[in-house]
């Protein structure tokens, strides 16, 4: 009963217990994610796949030829494995 008291009384003077420590700042520059970052990722990822799919066509020439048939619809007559041992 005593706190409700307390809290009508301060409602009333429209007091507040709450204290303003530091008034809220204005940032006029944005904070988003830089575009120098954004392309960065975007290129290096774009690297990553590309190298992969080179390491691929190299240690596993099979799978690159059954890409290449389906790609040119055209049958491949051999594949020739530089050096694997």
């Amino acid at each position: 009963m005593e706190q409700a008291r307390i809290n009508d009384q301060l409602d009333k003077e429209r007091i507040s217990n709450i204290t303003l420590v530091q008034p809220a700042s204005f940032v006029a520059k944005p904070s988003g994610p830089r575009k120098i970052y954004v392309l960065g990722s975007a290129s290096q990822s774009h690297c990553w796949a590309r190298s992969r799919r080179l390491a691929r066509a190299m240690f596993d020439p099979a799978s690159a030829a059954d890409d290449i048939e389906a790609i040119l619809r055209l049958p491949v007559l051999g594949v020739v494995r530089v050096g694997v041992a």
